[in-house]
């Protein structure tokens, strides 16, 4: 009669059991799976330049994905379908309106803010970054806000620089 009483107890208690091996299991993939760690390729210190205006953008998609680090500026539906499917992100071909927008496409980083720059015949734009591994950030900003369009610019230049001023990458767009 006892062995039974035993045999009932140990029954109750393999979901118990199931759940408590399922819980360190858990907590062993977190101790394993490595979080993103800052990166940086820093060659040049940007000193002074003075901001006009922050520019406002939104971001479309952001996450990880295990990619070479680049920097692109999109002007065009094409150019953003191609971006998106040659990197294979979740993003729909009609989330972007060329006739308003420019899109900023950054991988080992994630955009912190956007700024307008003074310069002479030329737009400066700089765009401030954590480098982070691993990490895509998309965005889009309005065209007005660079006055593309307006006469005066003969080039855009794109600052690419970490928040600490140093300039990871810079890309020189005709308007």
């Amino acid at each position: 009669m006892l062995s039974k009483v035993i045999v009932f107890e140990l029954k109750r208690l393999i979901p118990f059991i199931l759940l408590l091996v399922l819980l360190s299991g858990l907590s062993l993939y977190d101790q394993i799976t490595p979080e993103p760690k800052k990166t940086g390729v820093l060659t040049e210190k940007v000193e002074g330049e003075r901001a006009l205006e922050e520019l406002e953008f939104s971001t479309k998609d952001e996450g990880y994905r295990v990619e070479p680090a680049s920097f692109i500026i999109v002007e065009s539906n094409n150019e953003w379908v191609q971006i998106i499917e040659e990197k294979d992100l979740g993003l729909s071909p009609d989330a972007f309106n060329e006739q308003r927008e420019i899109g900023v496409f950054t991988f080992h980083c994630e955009i912190e803010q956007i700024r307008l720059l003074e310069g002479d015949n030329q737009k400066q734009v700089e765009v401030i970054v954590s480098p982070e591994n691993d990490f895509y950030h998309v965005a889009v900003m309005d065209q007005k806000q660079l006055g593309i369009g307006d006469t005066g610019a003969d080039l855009i230049n794109w600052h690419f620089v970490d928040v600490d001023g140093e300039r990871l990458y810079q890309i020189t767009q005709d308007p």
